[in-house]
């Protein structure tokens, strides 16, 4: 994935919905098709950090 795109929401949805689920970065971007460095810097800037913050608490972002 290019610079300046962005990832739509259906996608958005999916990396939290495989986040939920305890599925690596790696994996997550596999199963999507993009990269994983794609899905760590997503989830970096909606402030998840390391592999067991996905099972701490909520695992979807406020959609406020």
């Amino acid at each position: 994935m290019s610079k300046g795109h962005y990832l739509t929401e259906g996608v958005k949805e999916a990396i939290w919905v495989l986040r939920a689920e305890g599925i690596s970065d790696a994996e997550i971007g596999r199963r999507l098709v993009m990269s994983k460095r794609t899905v760590s810097k997503y989830l970096q800037r909606m402030g998840v950090t390391g592999p067991q913050a996905a099972s701490s608490g909520g695992a979807l972002p406020d959609a406020g």
